[in-house]
């Protein structure tokens, strides 16, 4: 058991340090096309390699050492992938072994064996989001509070709209159970889909409130590289709230999922 959660911790690890990666590989790129551009020897990173005794007098010479940042931010996120990838396909491999050895004169189905490495996966995903957005929110309000005020109540507000409309979509499905043509005169009149457009509508609202915060605050500069981390990182936070939206007792599932995470017993 121990050995097998070990390895649990050590896949959401490295999913974590791949989603780190991805910022990276998002955010380096830009930053460093600026600083090209603005032609100066950026202070940080001067400072920064002469303390290991390089000393960048040139923009070619900044050229030639971001050039390497590069090539070294892309060949560890290629290492981090394929260290994930490993283990999960050790996790899967695992679990198939023992369907077989207790099930070995079952017929199993493509479908249910499918089903079962899919839960893996689901998994995984749900506690590496949920870290991963964790530290992100942590960042943000070391950073900047009312920002990250601002994150929070987007959210919470996301959250909140679409239990009330899964809710209702729901009670009327149930309503409508018993008979097909209710069921379908339903489905058009109330237009299911709408739950399709809340994350787009409050993620644009979001921005908004953050510009304005910008605006109101004339001496707070931020840099437009983080708010398009925002705006992507956003919405996978907001699907994690998508996937919970749908149980009863959020609160109760919520935990239950952070408690999991440190006792996996899948």
């Amino acid at each position: 058991m121990f050995n097998k959660n070990f390895l649990y911790l050590n896949v959401i690890f490295f999913g974590i340090l791949d989603e780190i990666s991805n910022l990276a590989l998002f955010a380096v790129p830009i930053k460093a096309i600026k600083i090209i551009d603005n032609g100066k020897v950026f202070t940080p990173i001067s400072e920064l390699l002469s303390n290991v005794g390089i000393t960048i007098i040139t923009n070619r010479d900044q050229y030639l050492v971001l050039s390497v940042i590069f090539i070294c931010l892309v060949i560890g996120k290629l290492i981090i992938k394929i260290i994930k990838n490993e283990l999960v396909k050790k996790l899967k491999l695992r679990k198939l072994k023992k369907i077989f050895e207790l099930n070995n004169k079952i017929d199993h189905s493509k479908e249910t064996l499918n089903k079962q490495l899919k839960v893996i996966d689901q998994f995984i995903n749900f506690r590496t989001t949920l870290i991963f957005s964790a530290i992100l929110l942590l960042f943000i309000i070391s950073y900047d509070f009312l920002l990250s005020l601002i994150l929070i109540l987007s959210c919470i507000l996301n959250y909140f709209v679409t239990t009330k409309i899964t809710s209702y979509i729901n009670s009327k499905e149930k309503e409508s159970d018993l008979n097909l043509n209710i069921f379908y005169l339903n489905k058009v009149k109330y237009d299911y889909e709408i739950r399709d457009h809340i994350k787009p509508i409050i993620n644009t609202l979001t921005m908004f409130f953050i510009m304005t915060s910008v605006l109101i605050r004339e001496e707070l500069s931020i840099s437009i590289i983080l708010i398009f981390l925002i705006r992507k990182y956003l919405n996978q936070i907001n699907n994690l709230i998508m996937s919970i939206s749908g149980k009863s007792d959020f609160k109760k599932s919520l935990i239950n999922q952070i408690k999991n995470i440190l006792k996996i017993n899948y």
